[in-house]
This record gives structure tokens, C-alpha cells and sequence, in this order.
């Protein structure tokens, strides 16, 4: 009897610490963080964007506006007759639009990473490895490097997993890579709207003005009928 009693005790015992290590395995389980995936982002006056088949751009703030200079890659036979921004003639950004672009990079935010891995082979399974990757995303103050981005495959419409350079992790993000194209069309500034022309005189106008001038003055008339 004792022994039985004896028995349940130590089962007892034994199941309650089991339920104690699985209810501590759900309650310490991995806790998304919140914070920005490139806080420094606004301060940048600097964004180059690097697509290694196509070539790079550069948007430069200058004096509350930003500008953008166009560097294709020397392979291309061809380039786009209206990416007319060369590297040595940078032109105006729409400004909006790059805004609109910081404002979105530095919403970003270090949720739970997808993969952790220092291995560059499984980081180019996801497209965020050194060498390979969809695009490159280099912020820059100057002459200092703020941070760099790689933004790989899309897990999903409108998505694409990233990776600091500086970074182990890499996380599922709200960026897209058709944001981040880098020809000078993507990113010119509209052209401002013609002014209105001056209403041109019609023939029926000019011939109206004409048949007016000629037309004797009433009281000059009336002075010669009374003479």
C-alpha cells in the first residue's frame, strides 16, 4: 500500500514538472521586436540603388531637393533613350516619390526573422547574400555609410525578404523590388505644364476691330450736322 501510494507521489510529481517545463517552453516562446530596421534612414542624403544586371542610381539631397544621377552597366548595347541622367548629368528627382521611398524604408521593422545563417550559400537561397542578391539598398550622410540592404526574393506580392549587411538575420519586409528600380524614368521629376497661350485673334475679331476704327465718332457727326 505504501508502496503504491509511494508511486503515484513520484508520478504525480514527475507530470507536474512536465507541464511546468512545457507551459515555460509556450510563455518564454520568441518575442517580435518592434524596433526600425534602418533607423537611421531619414538622415540620409544619400540613396543608391544597385541592381546587378541592370546597373545603379544615385538619389543626392541638395539644398531641400533631391537630384539623381543614372549609371547603367557598360554591357548594356543599348540604353533607354530617355534615361538621359549619365553619371556626369544628374538632373531632378521627383521629390515625393524619394520621400515617399525613405518614409517607407524607415518604417521597416526587425520582426521575427525568417532564417538566421551566416552561411553565404543559404543566404543566396534567399537572394541576400554579398554577391548575390535582387537588389542593394546603400544609405549614406556624406561620406558615411549609414547602412546596407539587401533585398531578395519575393515571399509574397508586395514583400521581399532583406538582410543588413552587418547582419545575420533575415527578416520578411513590406518592400517590394519594382520600388527600387534603377533607371532615371522611375524617378524623374514631372515636367512642369506648359503655360496657357495667349488667346489668338481670329479673322472675324481683327475684321470687328477694323469696321469699328472706321466708323465715324457719333458726336463728331452730330457737330457736322448742326454746322
Amino acid at each position: 500500500m505504501n508502496r503504491s501510494i509511494k508511486l503515484l507521489s513520484i508520478a504525480l510529481v514527475a507530470q507536474l514538472i512536465l507541464t511546468g517545463v512545457v507551459w515555460s517552453m509556450q510563455t518564454s516562446g520568441p518575442v517580435v521586436s518592434n524596433d526600425p530596421l534602418l533607423p537611421q534612414a531619414g538622415k540620409a542624403d544619400q540613396i543608391v540603388l544597385i541592381d546587378p544586371e541592370d546597373g545603379q542610381l544615385t538619389l543626392s539631397l541638395k539644398d531641400d531637393n533631391w537630384f539623381l544621377k543614372a549609371e547603367p552597366k557598360k554591357t548594356d548595347k543599348a540604353g533607354d533613350s530617355s534615361d538621359t541622367a549619365t553619371a556626369d548629368k544628374p538632373v531632378k528627382a521627383n521629390k515625393s516619390k524619394v520621400e515617399a521611398l525613405v518614409a517607407q524604408l524607415s518604417g521597416l521593422k526587425r520582426s521575427f526573422p525568417v532564417a538566421r545563417t551566416p552561411d553565404a550559400r543559404a543566404r543566396a537561397r534567399f537572394k541576400v547574400a554579398d554577391d548575390t542578391y535582387r537588389r542593394k539598398v546603400v544609405l549614406k550622410q556624406g561620406d558615411d555609410t549609414l547602412a546596407t540592404l539587401f533585398v531578395g526574393n519575393s515571399p509574397s506580392m508586395g514583400e521581399s525578404n532583406v538582410r543588413l549587411s552587418d547582419d545575420d538575420a533575415i527578416y520578411r519586409a513590406a518592400l517590394a523590388e519594382y520600388q527600387l528600380g534603377v533607371t532615371a524614368a522611375n524617378w524623374k521629376a514631372p515636367k512642369p505644364k506648359p503655360k496657357p497661350k495667349a488667346k489668338a485673334e481670329t479673322k472675324t475679331d481683327a475684321k470687328a476691330a477694323d469696321t469699328k476704327a472706321d466708323a465715324p465718332d457719333a458726336s463728331s457727326t452730330k457737330e457736322s450736322a448742326q454746322g
